[in-house]
């Protein structure tokens, strides 16, 4: 009875650190700020100067640029990717001539 116990145990000892080993890689490190030149959209996306798009984090700034489509704009803040969709926070922003 003894050997059985310790070695559940020691299976549920190894399935434990595997789910946390799991979730520790879906953790995403800290984002770097980035600076981006482009376009917004008339869906309000925002695309760089490499045809590269972005979805745009809906806040304060986004949502001035937003009001301003086909406005040529340099954008600091940072960007997410998930399933294969990047978004843009955007901290600041200045419009482009």
């Amino acid at each position: 009875m003894k050997k059985v116990t310790t070695i559940a145990l020691v299976v549920l000892m190894v399935a434990l650190s595997l789910v946390g080993t799991a979730c520790a890689s879906e953790t995403q490190a800290p984002k770097e700020e980035v600076v981006l030149k482009g376009t917004v959209d008339a869906n309000n996306r925002f695309i760089d100067e490499s045809g590269q798009t972005y979805e745009m984090a809906v806040n304060d700034q986004a949502a001035k640029i937003m009001d301003q489509p086909g406005q040529k704009v340099e954008i600091k803040g940072t960007v997410m990717e998930k399933e294969g969709v990047k978004t843009v926070v955007v901290k600041e922003f200045i419009a482009l001539p």
